[in-house]
This record gives structure tokens, sequence and C-alpha cells, in this order.
């Protein structure tokens, strides 16, 4: 198996984001291609009566003013397509017509590695969703203590690749308790 960030390296590098969220159907005030900053509605959390999304053309990425999401071209796909981190890559690789020849491949990179981090995005997601349910239900207090309690999670699983899974079943029960409550 290919090393998968190398992969998302080479794919950020041939990718345009804002080309993709064309084929995709978003609609831009004004063409991406003509200026450095352009806003747009957010494709991901509903119906905007104004454009609350901004596409910066020099770090190839997106931010929503609203549900605060941030993504590149990668997270774009996953999220439009529904698929898991690997899977988007082998789509777009496969759509996009990528060559990944050039990329060696890694041996430390198992099936069992992959389906163990593959799990945890899929828990990552599905607290990141249940986070934004919550958002203005809660205390503002406590809704940023798990926020940032979910954001550091998330940080060690994708910089050091750690076991996190004690720390997401901690948030995932917080996060039911909070539920409840509401």
């Amino acid at each position: 198996m290919k090393d998968p960030m190398k992969v998302k390296e080479l794919i950020l590098e041939k990718l345009d984001l804002a080309e993709v969220m064309l084929e995709y159907g978003t609609s831009f005030v004004f063409h991406p291609g003509h200026v450095d900053e352009v806003q747009f509605r957010c494709p991901f959390h509903g119906k905007d009566k104004k454009p609350s999304a901004r596409f910066y053309r020099q770090t190839k990425s997106c931010y929503c003013w609203y549900c605060r999401k941030t993504w590149d071209v990668i997270e774009f796909i996953k999220d439009k397509e529904n698929l898991t981190f690997y899977q988007c890559l082998n789509h777009i690789i496969k759509k996009y017509r990528i060559d990944v020849s050039s990329i060696p491949d890694d041996p430390e990179f198992t099936d069992e590695k992959k389906k163990k981090i593959s799990d945890i995005d899929i828990r990552i997601s599905c607290i990141h969703k249940a986070l934004l349910r919550l958002r203005g239900k809660m205390e503002f207090e406590k809704y940023n203590i798990l926020c940032v309690y979910f954001l550091s999670t998330w940080y060690r699983k994708k910089e050091k690749h750690e076991d996190v899974k004690d720390s997401l079943s901690k948030l995932e029960d917080k996060i039911a308790k909070a539920e409840q409550c509401q």
C-alpha cells in the first residue's frame, strides 16, 4: 500500500479545490479563478441566507464562518461523497486519474493499521456531527470544553497516530450525557 500521507500531498498539489467545488455545483459570488478570496454558500450546514463560507486560494482551503468547518479538496470530497479517508483517496485517484506510481509503498502500513485508522476517522466524524448538533443547546463554556477536548484528541490522532480510542470513548460518553440533558 502507498503511503497515504504522501498520496494526500500529491492530491493536494494536483487538484484545484475551486475547480472541484465548481464540479459539485458550488456557486461562488465571484469566479474563484479571478480572486484570491471569494465567498459562497456553505455546502455542508444547510441553507444560508447569505454566503457564510470563504475560499482562500493561497492556502487551498475553505472556511465556513457559521458552522466553523475548514476543508481542503480531500475533506470536501470525503464529506460530499460520505467516504472514509482511504476510500476518498482511492476515489480521487480513480476519478481524476492521478498517477501515484512515483510514491513508494509503505511496508509499515498494513491492512490492519488501515482499518484501525479508518475506524477512528469514522468515530471522529460522528463526534464532530454530534458536537455541531449541541452547539447553541448548552452552556457556551461546557460546549467549548467539549470542543477543545475533541480538537486535542483529533490533533493527537492526526499528528502522532497515537491510539486515541480511550479519549474518543470518554468524549462520546460526555456528548451522550450532554445530549440526554437537552
